[in-house]
């Protein structure tokens, strides 16, 4: 948990494009719920490098149905 808390931090506003980018990915490779729970937050954002990274992200979360039915 206080890693996912904080990459979720890391890839929060204030930080660099590249810094967050980076911590989303690798809330990618940590999975589970709260890594979960933090890319379908992050999944707002506005800025298109960050939204492609997101959707990569969540690409691990394969056969997870919240991450569908957010996809959809």
């Amino acid at each position: 948990p206080a890693l996912v808390a904080g990459l979720a931090k890391a890839a929060g506003d204030g930080n660099p494009e590249l810094v967050r980018v980076e911590a989303i990915a690798a809330l990618g490779a940590v999975r589970g719920p709260d890594a979960r729970t933090a890319l379908l937050t992050l999944a707002a954002a506005t800025q298109p490098r960050l939204r492609r990274a997101v959707a990569r992200a969540l690409g691990a979360f394969r056969d997870d149905v919240q991450v569908a039915e957010r996809l959809e």
